[in-house]
């Protein structure tokens, strides 16, 4: 018996190896694809990796400081589902993608339909609701632009009617986008940028929400730059 015993526990010790490379592996995959999203559109400005610190960062804070229910392990996956936010771009000509100026209303709304179809296309080639990953990913892609007033898109989804992952993500891609160059403005200045995140709680993000990351950008601010 002893020696089945042995057996058997080197066969359980397999099964979470190979589990454990096939995630690894997973998670090469999704970052290679959200690092073709992000040269596509031509940016250059390490997005995803910013995206990805700024909703790890949250959800540790969120974790140790406010008692959310959340695991390490679901740090690591909805870290790596924030990487695909923008999946659904592969979908936008790059003309509008590119475009050094302001859309027109016409060129908006299609570039608004990357909500949509990125989060169709994770619900079509995955199993939302069977795999922790897609799952996130799929509500990140799809609600990321909604807003806490309701008047977002593509649903117009309110206050906590849009998934709390959506909600995080939100919030660190706005502050990317701020504190960024873009073709049209250079990268905004840390103080404009908290004065804009406070007037935008309640309205555009959760205040919540809002309120934690000031308070990471008044004390930890040197975690995410």
């Amino acid at each position: 018996k002893p020696k089945l015993d042995k057996v058997e526990i080197e066969g359980e010790n397999r099964i979470d190896l190979s589990n454990y490379r096939e995630e690894v592996y997973n998670r090469q995959i999704i970052s290679h694809l959200a690092r073709v999203i992000e040269f596509r559109g031509n940016d250059y400005s390490n997005h995803i990796k910013n995206i990805q610190l700024g909703t790890q960062i949250l959800l540790k804070y969120l974790q140790k400081h406010k008692n959310y229910l959340i695991t390490d392990d679901d740090i690591l996956n909805y870290t790596t589902a924030a990487s695909l936010h923008d999946i659904g771009k592969i979908y936008i000509d790059e003309k509008i993608l590119t475009k050094p100026v302001k859309l027109t209303p016409e060129e908006l709304e299609i570039a608004k339909q990357h909500t949509i179809l990125g989060s169709n296309l994770l619900k079509k080639n995955g199993s939302p609701k069977n795999n922790d990953i897609i799952q996130a990913a799929y509500e990140i892609a799809r609600w990321h632009h909604e807003r806490y007033d309701g008047r977002g898109y593509p649903e117009m989804l309110k206050g906590e009617e849009i998934p709390y992952l959506a909600r995080i993500t939100a919030i660190a891609d706005t502050f990317d986008a701020m504190t960024s160059k873009r073709t049209y403005r250079n990268a905004l200045p840390l103080d404009v940028v908290k004065e804009e995140i406070e007037r935008c709680s309640g309205t555009q993000f959760d205040p919540n929400i809002a309120k934690v990351f000031l308070d990471i950008l008044n004390n930890e601010y040197d975690k995410i730059q």
